[in-house]
Parts: C-alpha cells; sequence; structure tokens
C-alpha cells in the first residue's frame, strides 16, 4: 500500500500475473472451466443476436438470458480467483494464501452488482456523447438516418475519427475502473468509483496492462476458430456469422476460446492483486480484510 499512487509498471504487473498464473494456476483450474463455460453460454447468446440483426427478425428473449446467465457464472468464477491472488498479493508471511473455493454467496453477489453499475455507467456515457454528436452530425449530413445511406469518403473519414475517439474513450474508462473487481474482493464491499482516485495517472497505463493480459488470448481464440472452422469446412460469407453455423462447430469453437479466457482471467485476477497492492492509499488499505482470514 502506498499513501500517494505513482507511476505504476506495467511490466511488473504483467508479470506479477503470469507468476500468480504459474503459482496458483492449477489450484483454480475449476474456476477456469466455470468462467469458460460462461464464456461460452455468453457465446451462444451473442451468437442469436448477431443472427436477428443481421436476418433483420427479432432479438429471441433466451439469448438475452443467456448474456445474464454468462455474466453471474463468470462473475462466480472471479470471485474465487479475486479471492486468491488477494490473499497471494497481499501476505506478508509468504503463506500460499487460502485453497481455491467456488461457491455462491456474498463477493459473487457483490461482483454482479459491480459489473451492473459498470455497465450503466458506461451506457450513460455512451448516450451523453452520442446524442450532443448526432446533433452536430445530422444537419451536416442529412442523409444519416437514411436506411441505406452510403457516407462520401470525407464523411466515412469523419465517421471513423468519432468512431476512433469513443473508442478510446471506453478503454480510458474501463482502465480507471480496472480495480472495481479485485477492490471489491478484498474490501468486501461494492467498490466501483471509489477506485477512480487510486487510479489517477494511470489510466493508459492501466489500458496497457488490460492489453498486454487479453491481447494474445484473443488473437490465440480467433486463430483456433478460423482452424475449427477450417477443418469442419465452414466459411461464413464476408467473415461475419451470415449464414447459421452448425451448433457443433460452433460449440467447439466457443469451448476453446473459452478455455482460454479461463486461463487469461486468472492472469489477470494476480496482474489486479498487484495493480491493488500499489494503488490503494493507505488510509483505504486501513479496514481491509484478507480473505483468508
Amino acid at each position: 500500500m502506498s499513501d500517494q499512487a505513482g507511476k505504476l509498471p506495467v511490466r511488473r504487473a504483467v508479470e506479477a500475473g503470469w507468476s500468480f498464473f504459474l503459482r496458483r494456476g492449477n489450484s483454480l483450474v475449476p474456476a477456469a472451466v466455470i468462467y469458460g463455460i460462461g464464456q461460452v453460454v455468453g457465446g451462444l447468446g451473442q451468437y442469436d443476436i448477431t443472427m436477428a440483426m443481421q436476418t433483420e427478425t427479432a432479438v429471441p428473449t433466451h439469448a438475452w438470458g443467456l448474456l445474464l446467465l454468462s455474466t453471474v457464472v463468470s462473475c462466480i468464477a472471479m470471485a474465487a480467483m479475486l479471492r486468491v491472488a488477494v490473499a497471494d498479493a497481499l501476505s506478508t508471511t509468504g503463506n500460499p494464501g487460502p485453497e481455491a473455493r467456488v461457491s455462491v454467496g456474498g463477493d459473487e453477489l457483490r461482483l454482479v452488482a459491480v459489473q451492473a453499475l459498470m455497465l450503466a455507467f458506461f451506457v450513460l456515457v455512451a448516450l451523453m456523447s452520442m446524442l450532443p454528436a448526432m446533433a452536430l452530425l445530422v444537419p451536416a449530413m442529412p442523409g444519416l438516418n437514411t436506411p441505406g445511406y452510403e457516407p462520401t469518403a470525407g464523411e466515412s473519414l469523419i465517421l471513423t475519427v468519432l468512431v476512433g475517439l469513443a473508442g478510446a474513450v471506453l478503454f480510458w474508462l474501463l482502465g480507471r475502473l480496472a480495480l472495481a473487481p479485485v477492490a471489491t474482493i478484498a474490501l468486501r464491499q461494492v467498490s466501483v468509483f471509489r477506485t477512480w482516485r487510486w487510479t489517477r495517472g494511470n489510466g493508459g497505463r492501466l489500458v496497457m496492462c488490460l492489453l498486454a493480459v487479453f491481447v494474445p488470448p484473443m488473437i490465440l481464440t480467433l486463430v483456433a476458430g478460423e482452424l475449427i472452422y477450417g477443418i469442419a469446412d465452414v466459411r461464413p460469407a464476408t467473415g461475419t456469422i451470415a449464414t447459421p453455423v452448425p451448433m457443433d462447430v460452433l460449440l467447439a469453437s466457443l469451448g476453446v476460446g473459452g478455455g482460454i479466457a479461463g486461463a487469461a482471467q486468472i492472469v489477470w485476477s494476480g496482474t489486479l492483486a498487484f495493480l491493488l497492492r500499489g494503488l490503494m492509499p493507505t488510509e483505504s488499505a486501513a479496514p481491509l480484510r484478507l480473505v483468508s482470514e
């Protein structure tokens, strides 16, 4: 803990995550499997939503239910990983900390609440940004609200720049709130916006940590998916889900991706615990109760 957060070392944070994975990964396999199952469930929901959008039909109700179930299952697994990671990072005795325990209780419910609050915050920010932007763009691009409208080269450039800026802001917000889940587990209370102050001046570095941990698994997932589609001789048109994918192929692709995501989440849990130890102010850490107690 520190009285004043400095510039966090990105490389050391990511190395700490991988070190945690190598030391405690075996004990967290059940949690990783559950996390992967959650990602598979969410992937099925996303597939149904994408198919409905591309065929211009109503999104089936069960698709939203699958996304909700995915969030809950993923939070159950994340809580188990973060409990072990926090105890491991904050231990002063060298004790490896508690055994990994997958359960449903206060920690898991608080993580679901954190996910809901963060989603609501991002949606609010998006709406507050989109409405003024549309008010400015529509008069300049009258055809923007017309179905099938093809923007000019100049208009496309403007829209691309705006989308890029929006993406950059989203990633920065994700960085500023990255400590919310691990702080919630460590303090055993919903901690979203209180972590905003802790990450001041480190938003960009937290985004770098996020990208360093998750971009390689994402690339591996894409490559594995392409291999599976190639072996099954399934080639969705134009690289999108334009035609139905056989369920066995879809499950195989999502299953591999879920397994990779579960492993990546263990690394990210270790990285978050390292970041929490370095960025949480001393006064905030005073009431901290380790999960091993």
